[in-house]
């Protein structure tokens, strides 16, 4: 992902690299145009927790680490940095030199695909309709997961209590919960 700021101090490009996979990273880390000017004034991994360390990550690459609830926790980079005036060194101190012209090439491309800016319009608000519609439905099914999860504690507390006072109720209920799910349902 890549993205522009035209103006203040932290004016520039931010790429982002997504990394799922720990070989990915790896592979990733021997090509040959990591070397000089790039894509992006300042850069950084995103990977799940732990799959990147800081201290691997190449001279001026930030990290960000992808958790729960797209949550997000910087790890390395200028945006560590909470105070604004130590954030505006940081942000001058991991600075690193964009090849302008790749940026622009990228962008031409971009715009040679779009049909027209009202086409494109539409369909970003299209995009983030359905980035909001399937974020509810992620929050919803993780609500309801949690309640089955409770359930589920709750109903294994009631058998071991169950199977203190009468021995044997924890092999009847596993028995009938595995004709149940052999599909023998009617037993």
């Amino acid at each position: 992902m890549i993205g522009w700021k035209l103006s203040g101090p932290d004016g520039g490009s931010v790429v982002v690299e997504a990394k799922a996979s720990r070989a990915d990273f790896l592979a990733d880390r021997k090509k040959p145009h990591r070397e000089g000017p790039g894509l992006g004034n300042w850069r950084y991994y995103l990977c799940p927790e732990g799959l990147i360390q800081p201290d691997e990550c190449p001279a001026g690459w930030g990290l960000l680490y992808a958790g729960a609830r797209r949550r997000v926790t910087v790890m390395a980079g200028p945006l560590v940095e909470n105070h604004t005036l130590r954030r505006s060194e940081a942000l001058r101190d991991w600075r690193l030199e964009a090849d302008m012209e790749a940026e622009r090439r990228l962008l031409v491309a971009w715009l040679r695909r779009v049909e027209s800016p009202e086409s494109s319009n539409r369909l970003i608000r299209m995009a983030r309709q359905d980035a909001a519609t399937w974020g509810r439905a992620y929050e919803k099914e993780y609500e309801e997961r949690k309640k089955v999860s409770h359930r589920l504690m709750t109903l294994q507390l009631a058998i071991d209590h169950a199977d203190d006072s009468a021995p044997g109720i924890r092999e009847q209920v596993n028995t009938a919960l595995a004709a149940f799910e052999q599909g023998d349902r009617g037993r």
